[in-house]
């Protein structure tokens, strides 16, 4: 798996260990939010469904992308 050395829960505050992060532009937050739309989009398509999005769950890489981790709730849908 890939190393990344933040979430987007800390960025947001979601976490006191470490501090939070300065508050994000709202060029940032759109950026991150178009990330996480694609990402889960992504997961879809071969019928995953993650279903538990949240901060803590979201990384974020060292090119500024969105990667989803915590896979333990996701439930593959049946074709049919």
């Amino acid at each position: 798996m890939e190393y990344s050395s933040t979430t987007s829960g800390r960025l947001v505050g979601k976490t006191t260990i470490p501090p939070p992060l300065a508050p994000l532009s709202l060029d940032k937050t759109i950026h991150y939010s178009r990330s996480s739309r694609g990402t889960c989009q992504a997961s879809r398509a071969p019928g995953i469904v993650h279903r538990d999005i949240k901060p803590g769950n979201l990384m974020i890489s060292d090119d500024d992308r969105i990667k989803i981790c915590d896979f333990g709730f996701s439930k593959v849908r049946e074709k049919g």
